[in-house]
């Protein structure tokens, strides 16, 4: 027996599942995007430091200590940045629908409405938990994204 609305929950949660995880992809994506060439930009920082650092260091009059503490800070923003942008690259395990021979044996003498109903309450638990991974790794986004404008 088909029960609509049973299916409709069904592939309403699965949409919105799949939104997620396609919103995680992104995030991951920009997150190496940024982490690769924020490496990129702290190296090419240090470098032009080395080369100019015998113009302010060492610091003898007032501007030179200003500046040897504006490089200081600015350093500390980057690295700050940088460490936020690798947390929030770490790996993070996202939900799964499932789908083998126990899942089979399951639902195999349960009734299609019966079936959707219970697909969706387990993609509604998979998207809490794949929202609260995405949330994290904005937040860690967010932050570095601060840092970088600070330092800049």
């Amino acid at each position: 027996m088909k029960n609509e609305k049973q299916e409709f929950l069904d592939n309403y949660g699965r949409a919105a599942f799949e939104d997620e995880l396609q919103w995680f992809c992104n995030i991951e994506y920009k997150l190496a995007e940024y982490f690769s060439l924020f490496s990129v930009g702290i190296v090419v920082y240090l470098t032009l430091l080395r080369f100019y650092s015998e113009a302010f260091f060492p610091a003898e009059t007032f501007v030179q200590w200003v500046i040897c503490v504006a490089v200081a800070i600015t350093y500390i923003a980057l690295v700050s940045s940088w460490s936020f942008l690798y947390k929030a690259l770490r790996f993070t395990e996202m939900p799964r629908l499932p789908f083998d021979q126990e899942f089979i044996d399951r639902y195999e003498p349960e009734s299609l409405p019966a079936i959707h109903f219970t697909l969706a309450q387990t993609c509604a638990d998979a998207l809490k938990y794949a929202k609260k991974g995405n949330s994290t790794k904005s937040e860690l986004l967010i932050k570095g994204y601060k840092d970088i404008t600070f330092a800049m």
